[in-house]
């Protein structure tokens, strides 16, 4: 195993590209895990003779959950680093996605479905912790857009996936096989990724070094046993809770919306299943660009908070036309891509307000926390909210009275957020941001 480490290969995961394209691979494949089950649900009313509010239920129960793990898992990574957390988020998500396909009852499969999402869900405040820490302060904005992107390709490879695995979309079960490909690329990960524990505070009169660019807080303070007080202490306070609250509009957006997209282009546009997985799979790819796009204007001099409200108010606007078009094709996947852009490439930027505004003694738990835990538990309110207004008001409606004004209201909260500063000389976007201090009188 040491020997792997200190090859060439293992050099290079010790860099950080090297850092990025491990915690790109493992967030794809958790990605991949979760959105799965979004394909598998037609299959799954039909076989269980249930109705699309029981599937709500299903899904926020499982978001219920994953309020719980990320946190563990962030302060975990802050305490021990991220490779152990890595790998075991990875492994038990992958076993437990596998198991869906042998559920035997719908009690079972949503049990199933809740700790599966759990555990793969604690990978984004873990893979977002280790980019945020190992990317050059300079780029950090690009390394977190290209992790984010991540997500959409595990969206792409599940429905890629689906199609062949599912015999055109009639048999449900098959596509959960693909989740044991992760097991083997679990281990290789553990075997090549650096043990990168948090290095403990310096004692006094070590003749330590002044903090790097990337590090705003006193050499002292790096490694913070009491990340939560921190996170939520006087300098941190009112940053943590509205970017808390940003992240919870956003997930009631996307659950809202996003995790019925395969059911949503069958009953609300009458898509073939297959045809409607090829156009959230391509659609996912289609949005890739805006991603990257919104990291470059945010490492510029437009700066990541008015990149952030730009995106989400484009993202909501375009989600509202794009519901009451008429269903085509070709153009559905054209204008769902372009809506997409923005919508989803909202949750690149606004991880990068997050990660830049924090010190990396805490960057995991406030990930965790205002990121993950928030977005979370938006997702638990937005399945329950669509899936018993769809019933009542439709598609259209639905989508229009909860998925756009809460993408809307993340530009409105984002805009209320000061801008971020920097210490590091010349670059206005590299440091960890703090509520100003009171003045002493």
């Amino acid at each position: 195993m040491n020997a792997l480490r200190h090859s060439r290969l293992g050099r290079a995961a010790a860099t950080p590209t090297g850092a990025l394209v491990i915690a790109f691979v493992a967030w794809a494949l958790a990605a991949m895990d979760q959105s799965i089950f979004g394909y598998a649900v037609p299959g799954v009313l039909k076989e269980f003779g249930i109705g699309l509010e029981v599937v709500g239920v299903m899904l926020s129960a499982s978001f219920v959950f994953g309020m719980l793990v990320p946190p563990v898992a962030g302060v975990l990574v802050d305490l021990w680093g991220p490779r152990r957390v890595l790998v075991a988020c990875l492994a038990i998500a992958s076993v437990l996605a596998w198991l869906q396909s042998v559920a035997t009852g719908i009690v079972m499969l949503g049990v199933l479905r809740v700790l599966s999402y759990g555990f793969s869900g604690a990978l984004s405040p873990v893979t977002n912790a280790l980019v945020a820490n190992s990317a050059p302060p300079r780029h950090r904005a690009m390394y977190v857009a290209i992790l984010q992107c991540a997500y959409p390709v595990g969206w792409f490879l599940a429905a890629m996936a689906f199609v062949p695995l599912s015999a055109g979309g009639t048999q449900w079960r098959g596509p959960f096989a693909i989740a044991l490909v992760v097991l083997p690329i679990a281990a290789l990960i553990y075997l090549l990724m650096p043990d990168s524990r948090p290095q403990a505070a310096p004692q006094a009169g070590s003749g330590l070094a002044r903090p790097a660019a990337n590090d705003a807080t006193p050499a002292s303070a790096r490694h913070d046993r009491a990340p939560l007080r921190t996170l939520f202490g006087p300098r941190y306070r009112a940053v943590a809770l509205g970017c808390g609250l940003a992240f919870l509009l956003y997930g009631i957006a996307i659950g809202g919306s996003t995790f019925f997209l395969p059911t949503y282009f069958q009953a609300g546009r009458g898509y073939a299943p297959d045809d409607a997985a090829l156009i959230v799979g391509l659609t996912h790819v289609v949005a890739l660009p805006g991603y990257l796009v919104a990291a470059l204007l945010g490492q510029g001099a437009f700066g990541v908070r008015r990149t952030t409200i730009l995106w989400a108010a484009l993202g909501g606007t375009l989600l509202g036309a794009f519901v009451w078009m008429p269903p085509q094709f070709a153009r559905d996947i054209a204008l769902f891509g372009l809506m997409a852009t923005f919508l989803f490439g909202t949750a690149s930027i606004l991880t990068t307000y997050l990660l830049e505004a924090f010190d990396r003694s805490i960057r995991g738990t406030a990930a965790a926390v205002c990121g993950s835990a928030s977005l979370t538990a938006g997702f638990i309110i937005g399945p329950m909210l669509t899936s018993r207004a769809v019933t009542a008001w439709g598609w259209q409606i639905t989508f229009s009275s909860i998925a756009v004004p809460a993408t809307l209201a993340v530009a409105l909260v984002v805009a209320m957020l000061p801008e971020l500063t920097s210490r590091a000389a010349g670059h206005p976007q590299s440091a960890p941001l703090a509520t100003p201090r009171p003045r002493e009188n």
